[in-house]
């Protein structure tokens, strides 16, 4: 009977172990993207802080509390994660990016 509690206990911790939240690599597949016409907005509903772009709105996994301010312009670069956040009464999509740069305009 202990070594059942053992085996499961030991298959539960390597589990938890493995999963580790893992950034996508910069790479042709998944390129880092500049940016000097971004704005910090305030999401519908409950979908806190996003990046908005002229074409599209992004909901930056790492944004600063620093940037954490509605209409604040900024300027950058972004990494698109291979998740999308999905957030809101409507069920609103947004791709997830990775900030690697930030600043004001």
């Amino acid at each position: 009977m202990k070594k059942a509690h053992f085996l499961v206990l030991g298959l539960i911790i390597s589990f938890l172990l493995s999963c580790e939240d893992k950034d996508d690599p910069i790479t042709s597949s998944n390129p880092e993207f500049s940016f000097e016409d971004g704005t910090i907005i305030i999401g519908p509903d409950t979908c806190g802080f996003l990046l908005s772009r002229p074409t599209e709105s992004f909901k930056p996994e790492n944004l600063s509390p620093q940037f954490q301010v509605s209409g604040l312009a900024v300027r950058g670069k972004y990494t698109i994660k291979s998740q999308n956040y999905k957030c809101g009464l409507k069920n609103n999509v947004f791709r997830v990016v990775r900030i690697t740069e930030m600043q004001r305009r």
